[in-house]
């Protein structure tokens, strides 16, 4: 070989090993994972201490380093919590600043018993809304606000009664922050079940104010999620009894499906952002999207049956994950997925976690969201479960937290870890109506290519505590995990 040809060759290799490790390295990581809320507040009465749960998180459109918390804070057996909790981060999750809403409840200067089922969005000029399920002899509502991104927040502002129900839950909000032609920005969206009906209210002066109730689903109905779609139109996800069988454009429905009526379903306000204030929104009748056919998991009270929409910000295409059982042959769940470009047509049920359908290891409570950037990014818990019902103390109690992405919802990347630095010991966690309790539901905030993943963790704090089933000793905290889509750090 020449001389020269033989330089030429080793200056290649040098500069290829000297680039960034992000370039040889593309692909989702881990960037930080930080205990970001705790349950600061002494218990009262049947609270769990050191106990924080169900959290949903939100991230500021106009700064990808502020971040909002929320959850539950005190957990009651039965059912509701002593307080709800916030944790904010100002500088991209390094660190959280945590405290109890003020006055929401009676823990914390309020009149109100218990509170529960916190749901968090950000809105327009750093405003954060948290909408809580308030528990007394009837279930109510109220927003807490924050007008400098969840620094510090005003005295709750209950939603008028005549515009609820006596058996209000599983509330969920958002907001509308298009500036585009049919929206309305700023417009705040909060849907939620009163067992039956599903309804919806908006308001446009920062929920001061409401309209509606709005019928969504006539039936009885759970998990209602709000989708504000990139023209402006509101969609609305949720599960409800339905008799005839999915729609799918790939494949057949199964015999299952044809059996089953327990069903995800989508109903639809067109031009929701364009209607005037105190004008209707007025929705489509419901359609399904797929069978729910997943299975309680053992020993978890963890929102089965509950789906997690999301939808392209860009395209509208609408993303649904669950924990469903039809691939397993097991009596476990995997984290499955489906999507559609108009809301009618849906593809073929697909499998997200890989590895065997038979090895026990239960898939649940996932959280799905789409960046501008078009990548799915979705989170799930996993516990190894024993082959024999009775044998509980041969499954592990330990419970890991894995994240994947996707372009085009078929091919998703390799499970990665999210907690690196904690383990879920179900022995001191939350308990409630029999099982673990780290939420019906979590979430993942998207920012450029970073995404905000938020989960509970129950954990040994001293060598004192007892690892025993059911927990005696609880500790459980919210924690997040900021993932880097692209690897390259930046959002």
């Amino acid at each position: 070989m020449h001389r020269s040809a033989l330089v030429l060759i080793v200056a290649l290799l040098c500069s290829v090993s000297a680039l960034p490790a992000a370039a040889a390295r593309p692909g989702p990581r881990v960037l930080r994972d930080v205990q970001a809320g705790i349950d600061r507040l002494e218990p009262q009465g049947d609270e769990q201490p050191d106990t924080a749960l169900e959290p949903s998180i939100s991230v500021n459109p106009n700064n990808p380093l502020n971040a909002v918390a929320v959850y539950q804070a005190g957990r009651v057996d039965s059912g509701c919590a002593e307080i709800n909790g916030y944790a904010t981060t100002v500088d991209g999750g390094k660190t959280w600043r945590s405290g109890a809403f003020p006055k929401l409840t009676v823990a914390n200067g309020g009149t109100t018993d218990l509170a529960s089922d916190p749901a968090v969005a950000f809105g327009p000029g750093n405003i954060v809304y948290t909408n809580h399920l308030m528990c007394a002899t009837t279930n109510d509502l109220a927003f807490s606000v924050s007008r400098d991104g969840g620094r510090t927040w005003g005295t709750p502002i209950p939603v008028p009664s005549e515009r609820t129900f006596p058996l209000d839950d599983k509330n969920w909000i958002a907001v509308d922050n298009g500036k585009g032609p049919g929206h309305h920005n700023g417009r705040l969206y909060m849907v939620w079940d009163d067992v039956a009906p599903v309804v919806a209210l908006y308001s446009d002066d920062q929920a001061k104010t409401w309209n509606g109730p709005f019928v969504i689903w006539p039936g009885q109905g759970i998990g209602t999620y709000p989708l504000v779609m990139p023209n402006g139109d509101l969609a609305i996800i949720f599960t409800g009894a339905y008799p005839v069988p999915p729609l799918f454009s790939e494949g057949s429905p199964t015999a299952a499906d044809l059996q089953a009526t327990d069903k995800f379903l989508i109903a639809r306000a067109s031009g929701a952002g364009a209607v005037s204030t105190g004008g209707p929104l007025v929705f489509t009748p419901a359609t399904p999207i797929a069978s729910n056919l997943g299975v309680a998991p053992r020993d978890q009270r963890a929102g089965d049956g509950l789906p997690a929409p999301a939808v392209d910000p860009k395209t509208g295409r609408i993303y649904v994950a669950w924990m469903d059982h039809r691939f397993r042959s097991d009596v476990v769940n995997d984290v499955v997925m489906t999507y559609s470009d108009d809301g009618t047509n849906w593809s073929a049920v697909r499998r997200v976690n890989p590895g065997p359908t038979g090895d026990y290891a239960e898939h649940f409570t996932p959280a799905i969201e789409v960046g501008r950037d078009r990548v799915v990014r979705i989170m799930y818990r996993v516990q190894k479960q024993a082959a024999n019902l009775d044998d509980i103390p041969t499954k592990t109690p330990y419970v890991d937290t894995f994240y994947q992405q996707t372009k085009d919802g078929s091919r998703f990347s390799v499970p990665m870890k999210v907690n690196t630095r904690v383990r879920s010991d179900i022995r001191f966690a939350a308990y409630s109506r029999g099982g673990a309790f780290y939420g019906d539901y979590s979430q993942i905030a998207v920012t450029g290519s970073w995404a905000y993943v938020v989960r509970a963790e129950s954990f040994r704090v001293r060598k004192s505590d007892k690892a025993q089933w059911p927990p005696v000793d609880h500790h459980q905290r919210v924690w997040v995990a900021v993932v880097d889509s692209d690897g390259n750090g930046r959002p």
